[in-house]
């Protein structure tokens, strides 16, 4: 709604990140493309883990959403309870993915993707 907002006043250059859902247009304060750095996922309930994965560029109006189950969990008897929730069983998700990051042209549609990939796990995900 922000984006679409901008681009009605005619503002050509953005980045707005809402809770890790972002989107972008134009270029930075530097005449550069926005760049995005990824964190490395790794089971960090302290959520202090800074390390990059990957930076990648926006070029143009594109949508950038993360999901994953590395920072908001609890271990009780061993077992990883994270915050993102089968919808067909109700209960936390348990699969081989700890984070997935998704680039669309609409931001909605890049977290969709990105949360039903955490939920389906890697060898379902890569069917989509």
């Amino acid at each position: 709604i922000i984006a679409c907002l901008f681009d009605r006043k005619g503002i050509s250059n953005y980045m707005i990140d809402i809770g890790g859902e972002m989107i972008a247009k134009g270029k930075n304060p530097q005449g550069w493309n926005w760049c995005i750095g990824i964190v490395r996922p790794k089971d960090d309930s302290t959520g202090t883990n800074s390390e990059l994965e990957q930076i990648v560029q926006l070029p143009e109006r594109l949508g950038l959403a993360t999901s994953g189950n590395y920072r908001n969990f609890y271990l009780k008897d061993g077992r990883k309870y994270a915050h993102a929730i089968n919808p067909i069983t109700g209960y936390p998700v348990q699969k081989d993915i700890l984070s997935a990051t998704i680039i669309a042209h609409q931001c909605m549609l890049a977290n969709a993707y990105a949360t039903a990939f955490m939920t389906l796990g890697s060898r379902k995900a890569r069917q989509l």
